[in-house]
């Protein structure tokens, strides 16, 4: 969990404001980092990388019988929660397209 930033720009780009001395292209990625520490609650959860995530699921089926499937469906599930609260006054502002 994040409580506060010991640089400007880091905590503009945390409150989605422009920062000028961050990349448009890395603008994106520089925040989703931010919002994997800062969805952290402890140190071990930003010691497994998401990209190994698999290899957990792997292991997490074998040892409770379960599929691996499952457990990707589990996390993903939980990043997509994570994600729609984080960014739920954006998805708001979305309005549906309509078909004629």
């Amino acid at each position: 969990m994040i409580r506060s930033f010991g640089d400007k720009d880091t905590d503009r780009l945390w409150n989605r404001e422009r920062v000028a001395s961050i990349d448009p292209p890395i603008h994106r990625v520089a925040l989703r980092k931010l919002r994997q520490v800062g969805s952290a609650l402890t140190l071990d959860d930003l010691r497994i990388p998401p990209g190994n995530r698999r290899e957990a699921a792997l292991r997490l089926s074998r040892y409770f019988g379960t599929s691996a499937q499952f457990w990707l469906s589990l996390q993903d599930q939980y990043n997509l929660d994570v994600e729609e609260n984080q960014i739920q006054a954006e998805l708001d502002a979305i309005r549906p397209l309509k078909i004629a």
